[in-house]
């Protein structure tokens, strides 16, 4: 077994290091006061509470991007009145973001709608759920986190914020 890292394998490293969390200014700190190792330790727990919130859900499917860099959690919340809205017709992020608004509501976070996922993990084999209160840009597009299934699986995606939404859908709200 070769003892030496590779090129390939440090740009996996630091390309999972950016993934949760670590900023080029932090990791320069880290080399100039010689303690790179005592870092590492809290970029790695920067990542603890979206990867427990995740654990906690059980999913069969969580896709790539749900990572620390694009959806950061500093706590997990706890959680107040909520309900899912349903406004039983097609409709744009935008539009349903201010008829939550109308009713005193606001759009659950990522990490609010793992917590509540992870107490009604059959609610999102009914139907979609959005969570349009994280809103992560990653390329040149803004997603959002969808609670979902596919063949009875339930999954944690991501989709456009921007697109719009099917009548089928509901979207995690709390109140204000």
């Amino acid at each position: 077994m070769n003892t030496t890292m590779t090129t390939k394998q440090l740009g996996k490293f630091f390309s999972l290091a950016e993934d949760l969390g670590l900023t080029p200014e932090a990791f320069q700190r880290a080399l100039e006061n010689g303690k790179v190792a005592e870092h590492l330790n809290e970029w790695v727990v920067f990542n603890d509470k979206l990867v427990e919130l995740i654990a906690l859900g059980k999913y069969d499917r969580v896709h790539e991007k749900i990572v620390t860099k694009y959806f950061p959690v500093a706590k997990i919340p706890t959680l107040g009145q909520m309900k899912l809205c349903h406004f039983d017709c097609n409709i744009s992020s935008k539009d349903a973001k201010a008829r939550m608004d109308r009713d005193f509501f606001r759009p659950a976070t990522m990490a609010e709608g793992l917590v509540y996922a992870s107490s009604n993990p059959e609610k999102q084999l009914e139907f979609p759920i959005l969570l349009l209160g994280s809103v992560a840009q990653i390329g040149s597009d803004r997603y959002v986190g969808m609670l979902c299934q596919k063949s009875g699986k339930r999954h944690l995606e991501i989709d456009k914020f921007d697109g719009g939404w099917g009548r089928h859908c509901r979207f995690l709200a709390l109140h204000k």
